[in-house]
């Protein structure tokens, strides 16, 4: 009986650490297109990307900074999807950090 919960549990961490490279993956993509890419709509669009990657992954801070740069760009460049997506993703933001008054 000590043996099969071992395997499991054992079974049950690789699939965890699986889980994490692969989000580990995808943030390092999303980083690497973001020094390639220019001030335009695909760096809008990529700040906003990764911005929700970090929040699902308990870092606010780190979105919500993301989310305001993508949101000066949007307006420099008056990509107005991208401010759309920019404050959704700042409020999303501020609510995990149960900041209601920003978050509205």
């Amino acid at each position: 009986m000590k043996k099969n919960i071992l395997i499991i549990l054992t079974v049950l961490l690789q699939l965890a650490l699986h889980a994490q490279k692969k989000g580990q993956a995808k943030t390092d993509s999303l980083m690497h297109v973001l020094e390639i890419t220019g001030q335009d709509t695909t760096r809008v669009k990529t700040l906003n990307t990764l911005a929700s990657d970090l929040l699902q992954n308990n870092k606010a801070d780190s979105a919500i900074k993301l989310s305001s740069s993508a949101l000066l760009l949007s307006k420099k460049i008056n990509f107005i999807p991208g401010e759309a997506n920019s404050y959704y993703s700042l409020g999303q933001a501020y609510a995990a950090k149960a900041n209601t008054t920003e978050a509205l």
